[in-house]
């Protein structure tokens, strides 16, 4: 048996019929997807809402839930995680031999610092033979570098501006 209600009363109703609630998250469709379940009781409480994994997390966790990634379905239907967990985005834009300027874009796992982006794209272009035999700190001087990280909820927040509003 499967209880759909609105995000706010999630927690609420996870512990009045879920024994031992815990909260597990999940993207799909620009929105975060909140599932609990009793298996031994039948019971599966759902919940979405448009607003970001960090901020469920936070909202649920206030509320007295513990929180996970991941989902409850019944038998093979129910939300996937179509965008899985989000990665940190690094956009170095640098000097470059050509006429306009170079753009080099990659996803990190983890949060990188603008200093181990730099080096990716260096090692990167060693790797790849774009860059003659200059050190790391010429490549720097050289590229004139300029880094911009965005965060999963940065990327989230822009998924849900350019979402039909709820």
């Amino acid at each position: 048996m499967t209880l759909h209600v609105d995000f706010d009363r999630f927690a609420d109703e996870a512990k009045r019929y879920v024994k031992n609630p815990v909260a597990y998250l999940s993207r799909l469709e620009n929105r975060t997807h909140a599932t609990s379940a009793d298996p031994a009781a039948g019971v599966l409480i759902s919940a979405s809402a448009s607003i970001t994994m960090e901020e469920a997390k936070a909202k649920l966790t206030a509320q007295g839930l513990e929180v996970a990634h991941g989902g409850w379905s019944q038998g093979m239907v129910g939300a996937s995680d179509s965008l899985g967990e989000l990665p940190y985005v690094a956009a170095i834009a640098y000097k470059s031999s050509d006429e306009m300027p170079g753009l080099w874009v990659d996803a990190f796992a983890e949060a990188p610092s603008a200093a181990v982006a730099i080096k990716a794209l260096y090692d990167e272009f060693k790797e790849t033979g774009e860059i003659a035999e200059l050190t790391l700190e010429e490549f720097v001087r050289v590229a004139s570098p300029n880094v911009t990280i965005v965060s999963p909820g940065d990327l989230e927040r822009f998924l849900d501006a350019k979402s039909p509003c709820d």
